[in-house]
């Protein structure tokens, strides 16, 4: 099995590995792999924290200065209360 860049799939990987080879893969296990196979090359800190969303009933900018980021979807808070 190819992923869409040629290369083996997760799967196909995973079971030629020494640690698990004759391991059962049986459901659930091949969705789980073809979703973790999905996540592979995505960056790693695109998150948001809990404590890290504000919510105000004006744009944000009537009460704390921002920035948006010039490398990631997201903006800073540049603040030291709120």
């Amino acid at each position: 099995m190819y992923d869409k860049h040629g290369e083996e799939s997760l799967e196909k990987r995973i079971s030629s590995l020494v640690t698990f080879r004759g391991q059962d893969l049986s459901p659930p296990w091949p969705e789980v792999l073809a979703l973790a196979e999905k996540l592979i090359g995505l960056p790693r800190y695109l998150s948001v924290h809990p404590g890290g969303v504000v919510i105000t009933p004006n744009p944000i900018g009537n009460y704390v200065n921002f920035m948006e980021m010039s490398t990631l979807p997201t903006t800073a808070l540049r603040t030291t209360r709120i």
